[in-house]
C-alpha cells in the first residue's frame, strides 16, 4: 500500500511539475488549426507560450490536468507497486539460494 501510495505521489509530481505544461504546448503546436480550433499565430514553442500566456494566462498551462491525474495516478502506482513487490520477491528467492 505504501509503495502504491509512493508511486501515486510521484506520478502527481512528475505530472504537474514541468512534463504536464510542456507536453500541453506540444499538443496544441501538433494540434494547431485541426478540425476548426484556433490557429497558433506563431509555430515555434515560444510563439505557442505566448499565446497561451495572453489568451488563458498562467493557468492555461494545467488545462486538462484533472484527466492526466486520472490517467497517471493510477498507472504509476501501480508501475511503482510492481516493481517494489516483484524486487522483494526475487530477493527473497535469491537470498534462498545461498543457504
Amino acid at each position: 500500500v505504501v509503495s502504491l501510495f509512493s508511486g501515486s505521489l510521484s506520478g502527481i509530481a512528475a505530472s504537474t511539475a514541468a512534463t504536464f505544461p510542456l507536453d500541453l504546448v506540444k499538443r496544441r503546436m501538433q494540434l494547431h488549426g485541426a478540425a476548426g480550433t484556433s490557429q497558433i499565430e506563431k509555430s515555434s514553442i515560444t510563439g505557442t507560450i505566448r499565446q497561451i500566456l495572453q489568451k488563458e494566462g498562467p493557468r492555461g498551462f494545467y488545462r486538462g490536468i484533472v484527466p492526466e491525474y486520472l490517467k497517471v495516478v493510477p498507472s504509476v502506482g501501480i508501475a511503482f507497486m510492481t516493481y517494489e513487490v516483484l524486487k522483494s520477491m526475487l530477493s527473497s528467492i535469491d537470498g534462498d539460494d545461498e543457504n
